[in-house]
């Protein structure tokens, strides 16, 4: 887990110096599913919020879509399924309106989930 941790860490600081927006989201990402799936919800909210910013800002569809669902995971995680349920719906009608069908087929697996 440190070599990946280490990993994000460059990936992070090259995206910053050489001002490229796709991979800064993208690590963002990966790293709040890590913190996720260690159980760490606070950090990781912070974590995919600031990667759908991102993605979002630079317009970055499909790569807002998987960092919303990933913060509707921690949302999940958090016990506040109300919220992430409307992150899930929200996410798969923007992903059905995008023609990104897999990424809607995700946010309506995970709506199922906790519903």
């Amino acid at each position: 887990m440190l070599e990946a941790q280490k990993r994000l860490d460059e990936a992070e600081s090259y995206a910053d110096e050489m001002g490229i927006p796709k991979i800064k989201a993208e690590a963002l990402k990966v790293r709040a599913e890590i913190m996720l799936a260690q159980g760490e919800t606070e950090y990781a909210g912070r974590l995919a919020a600031r990667s759908v910013g991102i993605a979002n800002r630079n317009g970055m569809r499909l790569r807002k879509l998987s960092a919303l669902l990933v913060y509707g995971r921690v949302l999940s995680a958090r016990g506040q399924g109300n919220l992430a349920h409307d992150i899930y719906e929200d996410a798969a009608r923007e992903a059905n309106k995008l023609g990104y069908y897999l990424k809607a087929n995700r946010a309506g697996s995970l709506l199922r989930d906790i519903v």
